[in-house]
């Protein structure tokens, strides 16, 4: 069934209108852990409500990390996958940050 959700998130113009950033991040891990069979974990730490954030910008990160999910399962043969949401400052930290 959360597999099914999250295939369905992926067609879905907003799919963070209903759940929000961080369930919808947890629903892709969920699938991928279903599909892959990897152990995968979640950490994040607390998030900007929506309107902290600017416009789109919830959005753009649940797409970016959707795309790094669906690149590990196709290409990457991982065992054990960590995704990791925090805030620095004033903002998420630069890629490759914690």
């Amino acid at each position: 069934m959360t597999e099914m959700e999250a295939m369905l998130d992926q067609l879905r113009a907003a799919p963070l209108e209903s759940v929000g950033l961080v369930e919808a991040l947890k629903k892709q891990c969920e699938a991928l852990q279903y599909r892959t069979g990897a152990r995968v974990t979640v950490d994040v730490d607390a998030v900007p409500g929506p309107g902290q954030l600017r416009p789109g910008a919830a959005q753009s990160i649940f797409r970016i990390a959707q795309e790094a999910l669906s690149n590990i399962a196709r290409h990457a043969r991982a065992t054990e996958v960590r995704l990791s949401l925090a805030v620095a400052g004033n903002g998420l930290p630069p890629a490759g940050g914690r």
